[in-house]
């Protein structure tokens, strides 16, 4: 079944860090995760890591989630050179560990794995390649999200990478399609724009009111995400299959792109200015 990041760890490491931070949170019943963690210091250290650094302890659980796969992960590739000769078996012994700390983080994994690969296909013009690789991303996109659900093992982590995998892919591929003419120079510089105001605006709102606003993509978002996913596709493929008549849809699809994709950053800007409000209303 696996190890399932954010579920074990929010019923047992999140609740004994709180309670180390705040002892009189738990009183009464903290004797059941205390024995769980009679043999481990994680839960002091991350304890100490948010005192520190005052980031919330959600976040600081996620860092150390990142800090143990990739442990666990050396610790397996060491192993398995010490066991194997055949660096294909090492490296498969590797693979199987990831995907058992949950299939879907491991499928999202790969997608962050694969953008470097898409990139060099784009700079070496292979769009036929990069196209291949792009819809190969698509289609893990669907199939990690699909089994996080049916197998009820949706994560902390995986909520995070997910869409960091998306926004990465999506924006690297827009800088180099925009600079090298596939796609509108306008186009491209909107999208990253957008992306580069919200998360300035998520971080201007914790220096000025002292709390991490709670992000959640609106389906206007999610909407904009859709369309840039397709436009970089129909663009890809343009270009790998010049002789199909694809120019007028990419143009269509290209303008409605842009129209969303501002129309979404005005609405997380204005999301973000209301409870920059509303937080200021609540503390007067």
């Amino acid at each position: 079944m696996g190890y399932h990041p954010g579920i074990e760890d929010d019923g047992v490491y999140l609740t004994a860090v709180k309670s180390d931070l705040n002892p009189a949170l738990y009183p009464h019943d903290s004797a059941f995760f205390r024995v769980q963690l009679q043999a481990t210091l994680f839960d002091r250290w991350m304890a100490g890591f948010v005192r520190y650094t005052h980031v919330p302890v959600a976040a600081a659980e996620l860092l150390f989630q990142f800090a143990s796969i990739a442990l666990i992960l050396a610790a397996c590739w060491s192993i398995a050179r010490t066991l194997f000769d055949d660096e294909r078996v090492q490296w498969a012994g590797v693979a199987l560990t990831a995907a058992m700390l949950t299939l879907p983080n491991f499928l999202t994994l790969l997608r962050i794995i694969a953008i470097p690969v898409f990139l060099i296909l784009l700079a070496n013009g292979n769009h036929a390649a990069a196209f291949m690789l792009f819809l190969g991303a698509g289609v893990t996109d669907t199939v990690d999200g699909a089994l996080a659900r049916l197998t009820d093992s949706r994560s902390e982590l995986g909520a995070v990478l997910d869409p960091m995998a998306d926004k990465l892919l999506l924006l690297s591929s827009f800088v180099v399609l925009g600079a090298s003419g596939v796609i509108p120079v306008w186009l491209a510089v909107l999208v990253i724009l957008r992306d580069v105001i919200v998360v300035l605006g998520y971080g201007a709102v914790f220096v000025v009111d002292h709390e991490w606003m709670e992000v959640a993509p609106s389906r206007l978002g999610k909407l904009s995400t859709f369309f840039q996913l397709f436009t970089v596709g129909f663009a890809l493929m343009s270009v790998a299959r010049p002789a199909l008549p694809l120019s007028t849809v990419s143009e269509v699809l290209q303008t409605v792109t842009g129209a969303v994709t501002a129309v979404s950053g005005i609405q997380y800007v204005y999301r973000g200015l209301l409870w920059h409000q509303r937080r200021g209303a609540s503390a007067a």
